[in-house]
């Protein structure tokens, strides 16, 4: 089709294995890949079809499971008659699956939960079949974005989300109910995107964006200039309570794509614009915008 999904294997010397793409004749994007227990992976993403009975809406989650070969078992879809896209998916303590994201859909194909602003966060909850167990919205009469998941060793799952220049985690359990909601916002374009766990502590760190400047739940300075982001990292403890956040980069666009807790540093990749300025380190290496990787301790010490 016009884009697919496409998985490549490789061996651990990075060797091709397989590679196999999946998908139809419109468009299909994966954003995420997990094993499952039975050898197989699961795979979801989004599809924007217009082929009859292929679609619900505009766009729809999809969700693929292949075998350890790569042999397609399954292909599922999830939406209502309107904008539903798929940004993460984890597995749960009971075995099922979580599907998050952002949907502007009424109650309509097998969305079964109410909208609640002009677009939400829509959590799905799966078996190991693909079966809906139940769909939930949550969110506020604006819009609501994002979505990403972070799967905590307690068994809960934390929602990465944004609204309205404010950056919101929530903690859910099994069942989608709510034990916590935190939210941090300065006064001008600020979001959460991705999140990590520090098992040694419980604490949770999350990766975003910023323009404020040392304002509001924002403590940090802002290192960008004009309508330019940094990258800003805050962390809370495992009751949601705020302990510290810091803004990295230069004077021009900086944006994180993942953040991680390995052997008590945080690691964030990202994409930078920015020459050496601000707290960056490195210069940029093209006219282009770079790759960039920021090594920290828990002390947010560069």
């Amino acid at each position: 089709g016009i884009s697919d999904f496409w998985v490549v294997r490789i061996d651990d010397n990075g060797n091709l294995l397989w590679e196999k793409s999946y998908g139809r004749a419109d468009i299909e994007s994966a954003v995420k890949i997990i094993a499952t227990p039975d050898g197989g992976y699961l795979i979801g993403g989004l599809s924007l079809s217009n082929t009859p009975g292929y679609n619900y809406g505009i766009s729809d989650y999809q969700l693929m499971k292949i075998d350890a070969s790569g042999n397609l078992l399954w292909t599922k879809l999830y939406g209502g008659t309107a904008y539903d896209e798929l940004y993460d998916l984890v597995a749960t303590t009971d075995g099922n699956f979580f599907l998050c994201g952002n949907s502007n859909s009424p109650v309509s194909g097998n969305k079964t939960s109410n909208p609640i602003g002009q677009e939400d966060i829509w959590l799905i909850k799966v078996d190991q079949n693909g079966s809906v167990l139940w769909d939930k919205c949550y969110g506020t009469a604006a819009g609501d974005y994002r979505g990403r998941l972070l799967a905590l060793q307690d068994g809960n799952t934390i929602i990465v989300e944004s609204s309205v220049n404010t950056g919101r985690i929530r903690k859910i359990d099994n069942n989608g109910n709510l034990i916590w909601l935190q939210t941090c916002s300065g006064n001008d374009q600020d979001f959460f995107e991705v999140a990590t766990e520090d098992i040694s502590t419980g604490n949770i760190y999350v990766a975003g964006t910023s323009k404020t400047n040392n304002a509001g739940c924002k403590t940090s300075p802002y290192n960008g200039g004009g309508w330019f982001s940094d990258i800003w990292i805050a962390v809370f403890d495992p009751m949601g309570n705020k302990i510290n956040d810091l803004d990295y980069g230069g004077n021009d666009a900086d944006i994180p794509n993942e953040i991680q807790v390995l052997n008590n540093e945080i690691w964030v990749t990202g994409w930078s614009d920015s020459p050496l300025s601000g707290n960056k380190t490195t210069n940029n290496c093209g006219q282009t915008a770079d790759g960039w990787i920021i090594r920290l301790s828990t002390n947010f010490y560069i």
